[in-house]
């Protein structure tokens, strides 16, 4: 299971636009020794995978309290109305907009083909070694000096 993480990917559809445009590409630490490559399935899970209802707001982000006008005077959070009623945002147990989101799995998806990045020093045995398992090294060179990269604009 992969973890996809809302720093990038706020929500599970944003990663899949993504993956459904240009595919899964996902940098991992280790490859399971189990992982067949085009039979394995890989589960995505993201923690704001399931939204619900706020309970405490209804879904509508906000809730209305009577209060006396000076306890909320000048707060970002609450609204005056003139009936000596407040409107307050709702923050209860994580709620946004009047929702409250939950982890969960929300993809799945059977890798093609797994890549490592190696260095070129690597041996042609532990090459070999990959190959088995069904990843394909990548072999990365050392610049001996700094390049310079010509970038062309995009038009």
């Amino acid at each position: 299971m992969l973890w996809i993480g809302g720093q990038f990917y706020p929500t599970p559809a944003d990663f899949n636009r993504e993956a459904n445009s240009v595919g899964v590409s996902r940098r991992i630490t280790a490859t399971p020794k189990d992982l067949v490559v085009g039979e394995t399935w890989v589960y995505l899970a993201h923690r704001e995978a399931i939204a619900k209802t706020c309970p405490a707001c209804k879904g509508r982000g906000v809730f209305t309290v009577e209060s006396d006008q000076e306890d909320i005077a000048g707060e970002e959070w609450a609204t005056l109305l003139g009936s000596g009623e407040v409107v307050v945002d709702c923050a209860q147990d994580g709620c946004r907009d009047g929702m409250r989101f939950a982890p969960a799995i929300f993809s799945a998806f059977i890798p093609t083909a797994i890549e490592q990045v190696v260095a070129e020093d690597c041996s042609e045995e532990e090459a070999e070694k990959l190959r088995k398992r069904g990843i394909e090294p990548v072999i990365v060179k050392r610049a001996d000096e700094d390049v310079e990269l010509p970038i062309e604009p995009v038009e």
